[in-house]
This record gives C-alpha cells, sequence and structure tokens, in this order.
C-alpha cells in the first residue's frame, strides 16, 4: 500500500485547483459537503424510516378498526363508520363489487403500510398512489364486497424530508456564498501584489500599488516595495557608474590621440592607433550597456512594425537578413533597449554565421523572437558562460573581426529587464552543427496587470 500512496497524491494532484482562491474554496467547502452527507446519511437511515415506520403503522392499525367495524353486510353500520372514519380520522371509506387483484407494490415508501396490513388484516391489499394530488388509495378485498380507502398523503410522507433537505441545500449555499465573498476579498491583495511584481519584473511600474489585505499580505508588499527600490537604487548607482567612468576615459584617450597624430609615422606608433582604437569600442559598448538601463520607460510597441523596423537597416545594405512573422502582438518594450538588443543578436548572426533568419510567433501567454544563423555554432558547455561580459570564444568566435564580449550581454540584460527569457542552441542535422537558434520569449502581461 505504501509505494501506492504517492503515486495517488500525484494524480489526486492533476484534479486539484491551481489557483489560491480554488484550493481555499475547497478547503471551506469540502467538510461542509461532509458534514451534510453524513447528516443527510444519518436522517435518512435513522430519523426518517423511523418515521415512516410509525406512520405506516398507526395507518395500519386505524385501517384494521375499520375493516373489523365494517365487516359485514349491515350498509347502515358501513355508512356510520364511514362518516365516523371522514370526520376523525380523515379516511374516506366506499365499497364497489370489482375485486381486488393481485396485490402490487409501485412505491417502494409503501412497502412499510403494505407489511403492516398483511400483518393485521391479512387480507388482500393494493396500494397506489393517484397522480392528481398524491393522495394514496387502498383496496381491501372483503368476503362480500371491495373496500376503498382514500387517504392523503400527508399519513404516509413526511413533510420534514423537504423542509430539511431545503434547509440543508440551502445553508450549504448561503455559507459558500459568504465564504466566497470573503476569499475574494482577502485573494485580491494576493493577486495584486503578485501583478506588481510581475511587472517590475517585465519594467511596467505600477504607481498606484499599495499594501492593503490581510497582516501577512501587507508585510509582504512593504518588503516588495522595499525590495524594489533597493534593486531600482543598485541598477541606477552601477549604470550611473558606468557612464561616468566611460565618460571620464573618453579625454585621455582623445589626448593620446592627438599626441598620436603629431608623432611620425611608424610601426609602434600603427600599434598604438590600434590599442586606443579597441579601447574606443569598448568605451562604446560599455556606454551601449550603460544605457540599457537608463530608466527608458516602457510602451506600447507593435511587434510586427518593430522587427521590420529593425531588420530594413540590414537589408537595405545587402546583408542575408530575412523576416518571418508567424504571429504578430503587441508588447509594453523599452524601445530603444529592446531594439539595441535584438540589433546586436542580428550583427553576430551575420557576422559570424553569414546570415540571419528572425521569426516572430506570438500565443496568448508568450512571445517567441528567434534568430538563426548558418554558423559554427557555440559548444553546449559555454552557453551559459557566454553571456558574461567580455566573454569571447576563439574557436568560435573570431575577436579581431570587431566586438569585445558585451553584445550577448546587452541583450540578455534587456530581454531580462522584460521579465523574458534568452536561450542559445545549436542546430544540428545529422550529428553536424549547421547553425545557432538563439530564442528570446517575452511574457504577455496579463489583461489588469
Amino acid at each position: 500500500m505504501l509505494p501506492l500512496y504517492p503515486s495517488f497524491i500525484h494524480v489526486l494532484k492533476r484534479f486539484l485547483p491551481t489557483s489560491l482562491f480554488g484550493r481555499a474554496l475547497l478547503i471551506f467547502v469540502v467538510p461542509i459537503l461532509l458534514v451534510q452527507a453524513v447528516a443527510i446519511y444519518v436522517f435518512y437511515e435513522r430519523h426518517w424510516e423511523s418515521v415512516t415506520r410509525n406512520m405506516s403503522a398507526s395507518l395500519a392499525g386505524e385501517v384494521a378498526l375499520l375493516v373489523y367495524q365494517m365487516h359485514g353486510p349491515d350498509e347502515k353500520k358501513r355508512a356510520q363508520w364511514s362518516a365516523r372514519a371522514k370526520q376523525m380520522l380523515g379516511i374516506e371509506v366506499s365499497f364497489s363489487p370489482y375485486p381486488v387483484s393481485a396485490p402490487t407494490r409501485p412505491d417502494p415508501r409503501f412497502d412499510a403500510l403494505y407489511a403492516d396490513l398483511q400483518k393485521r388484516v391479512g387480507i388482500p391489499a393494493e396500494i397506489e398512489q393517484l397522480p392528481r394530488n398524491g393522495d394514496v388509495r387502498i383496496r381491501l378485498a372483503l368476503p362480500d364486497a371491495t373496500m376503498e380507502l382514500l387517504v392523503s398523503k400527508k399519513r404516509l410522507v413526511s413533510t420534514t424530508t423537504l423542509i430539511f433537505m431545503l434547509w440543508m441545500v440551502g445553508s450549504a449555499l448561503a455559507l459558500s456564498a459568504i465564504a466566497i465573498l470573503f476569499l475574494r476579498g482577502q485573494i485580491r491583495p494576493i493577486g495584486r501584489l503578485a501583478r506588481a511584481a510581475e511587472g517590475f519584473g517585465m519594467g511596467i511600474e505600477d504607481p498606484t500599488f499599495r499594501p492593503h489585505g490581510s497582516r501577512e499580505v501587507r508585510q509582504a508588499a512593504r518588503a516588495f516595495l522595499t525590495m524594489k527600490g533597493r534593486i531600482s537604487r543598485q541598477i541606477a548607482t552601477r549604470t550611473a557608474m558606468l557612464s561616468g567612468i566611460s565618460h571620464d576615459l573618453r579625454t585621455p584617450l582623445t589626448r593620446m590621440k592627438l599626441q598620436l597624430a603629431m608623432l611620425p609615422d611608424s610601426e609602434e606608433v600603427r600599434a598604438m592607433g590600434r590599442d586606443i582604437r579597441e579601447m574606443e569600442q569598448m568605451i562604446s559598448e560599455y556606454l551601449a550597456f550603460a544605457r540599457g538601463e537608463d530608466g527608458e520607460a516602457t510602451q506600447p510597441v507593435p511587434l510586427g512594425a518593430f522587427l521590420r523596423e529593425i531588420v530594413g537597416p540590414h537589408q537595405a545594405v545587402g546583408e542575408p537578413v530575412t523576416l518571418a512573422i508567424l504571429g504578430d502582438g503587441t508588447l509594453p518594450l523599452r524601445r530603444r533597449q529592446m531594439k539595441r538588443a535584438l540589433d546586436n543578436l542580428i550583427v553576430n548572426a551575420v557576422r559570424y554565421g553569414a546570415s540571419a533568419a528572425v521569426t516572430l510567433e506570438a500565443t496568448p501567454r508568450q512571445v517567441f523572437i528567434v534568430v538563426e544563423d548558418n554558423g559554427p555554432g557555440i559548444p553546449e558547455s559555454e552557453h551559459d558562460t557566454v553571456f558574461q561580459p567580455f566573454r569571447r570564444l576563439e574557436s568560435s568566435r573570431n575577436a579581431a573581426t570587431g566586438g569585445v564580449g558585451l553584445g550577448l550581454t546587452i541583450a540578455r540584460e534587456a530581454v531580462q529587464a522584460h521579465g523574458g527569457e534568452i536561450e542559445l542552441r545549436n542546430r544540428v542535422v545529422e550529428g553536424a552543427i549547421t547553425g545557432l537558434r538563439v530564442t528570446v520569449r517575452l511574457p504577455v502581461p496579463v489583461a489588469g496587470s
């Protein structure tokens, strides 16, 4: 039995609600349903059965008394007892010459009455419920006639059953409605906190967000706001530092270029010029990296037109860059930051893979931007390290052709700033690497976030 327990729990979890509201409601509703089921079972098995049996026994005793008193051909006596039965017992008695057929019990509710009649009277009987008003008609085969008794259904069916069922169902519905209202009020602040955290990861600010709700939720919201402030200050400090250092380095480099220009031409001067140009390129990429975190505001961007704007300049100069739009959409983006990131991916693909194929796919929850090339790819062991600043792979990315190792770093920073992910994967055909596939996944904000 023990090995089956984890698998049973695993299967059960597949059918449980995934939202906090659904699980909290389940925790509340399941005990109510269990209590209701137990109460109904006890009621039907004990109380209702006992009441029905006692009512049937009482009616059977009255019928037996009437049969005893009306037995015989005395019409006057029968008429007197018929009047008394209707007045005192609420039973209408009549006689007819039609014989009683084989005993039938179409309704299980009359089993107890039929058994009591057989035990007390001991003559053939028919019991049926009239469709018009639900009253019960009993036919007894006397020696000289058929005795018919019309009894109200209230004598055999307890009205408390319906009242009990209505009370149980009504109370359950009322409690569930109250629980739903209170649970929604308690869970709404958690949803707002989750949307604010998701929006912050995607670069979307929510100025209206304030801690509210229960004590624990307010505590979590205040912790989130504190963390958000610290992250924003840290990013601003790092950005300012990088920007300041890069700008400060341009001044001595400019002086060095002027001094080299006044020196006579020689191999040493040309080598120093190449070093200065490489340093300028590094500083330019430093500034590009810093500008990626300059607090640019997000704005709705149509993705199809956005990618055409990025791919167009490359195609205009004859570069082998293609664009396929399989699904379009609009996302809130930091336009300059994301443009710089995607342009870096396309430049890398053209530079090291000879061509770039850009594909846009959109789903209700995610957007995929794929950039593929036909180059040598990147070893899988280096798929994570290539995102580190100044990381260059000599075997597959020739540093002499340009770049200082910040292109993928800038791209990942931009994608992660929008709450997305970037993934590298080699394209393999028949065991040989035929190119690199770079996939950018960006989440689609939930409505109302």
